[in-house]
C-alpha cells in the first residue's frame, strides 16, 4: 500500500501543463469525431435491429411451419398405426375367410358326393319299380291265365248267360 501512495504523490508533482494542449486538442477532435461514430454505430445498430427482426420473424415462420411439420407427422404415425391395426384385422379375416371357404369346399365335396350317391340310389330304386312293376304285370297277366284255366266254364257261362 505505501508504494501504490509513494505512486500517487510522485503523480501529483510531476507537471503536465505541455501536454494539457496536446490533450485538448485531442479532446476537440475526439467531440468532432463522437457524432460520426455515434450516427455509424446507431445505423449499423438500426440495420441489425432490422435483421434481428427479420430473423425473429422467420424463426417464427420456421417455428410454426415446424409445428405443422410435426401435427403432420404425428397424424402420418396415427394413421399408419390404424392402418398396421386395419391391416392385421384384414388379415385375421382373410384367414378366417379362407379357412371357413376350405371348409365348405370339403363340405361341398361331402354334399356333391351325398348327392350323387343319392341319385345312384334314386336310379337303383327306379330300376327296381320298374322290376316291380314288370312282375307285377307279369303276375296279373299269370293270375288271369290261372283264373281262365281254374273256372273254364265261368268265362263261357258269362257268355252263355248273357246270350239267353
Amino acid at each position: 500500500m505505501a508504494e501504490v501512495e509513494k505512486m500517487l504523490k510522485e503523480m501529483k508533482e510531476r507537471d503536465f501543463f505541455s501536454q494539457k494542449g496536446v490533450a485538448e486538442r485531442e479532446h476537440e477532435k475526439a467531440q468532432k469525431l463522437l457524432p460520426r461514430v455515434k450516427s455509424k454505430l446507431y445505423s449499423k445498430w438500426e440495420s441489425n435491429q432490422d435483421l434481428v427482426k427479420s430473423i425473429k420473424d422467420l424463426l417464427a415462420q420456421y417455428s410454426s411451419e415446424l409445428m405443422d411439420l410435426r401435427d403432420a407427422v404425428n397424424e402420418a404415425v396415427n394413421k399408419t398405426r390404424q392402418t398396421e391395426d386395419l391391416n392385421s384385422l384384414n388379415r385375421n379375416n382373410l384367414e378366417e375367410i379362407q379357412r371357413k371357404s376350405k371348409e365348405l369346399q370339403k363340405q361341398y365335396g361331402v354334399v356333391q358326393d351325398t348327392l350323387q350317391m343319392a341319385e345312384d340310389s334314386l336310379v337303383q330304386i327306379s330300376d327296381l319299380l320298374q322290376i316291380i312293376e314288370n312282375v307285377k304285370e307279369e303276375n296279373e297277366t299269370l293270375a288271369t291265365r290261372l283264373d281262365g284255366a281254374r273256372y273254364p266254364d265261368r268265362a263261357g257261362e258269362e257268355v252263355f248267360s248273357r246270350q239267353q
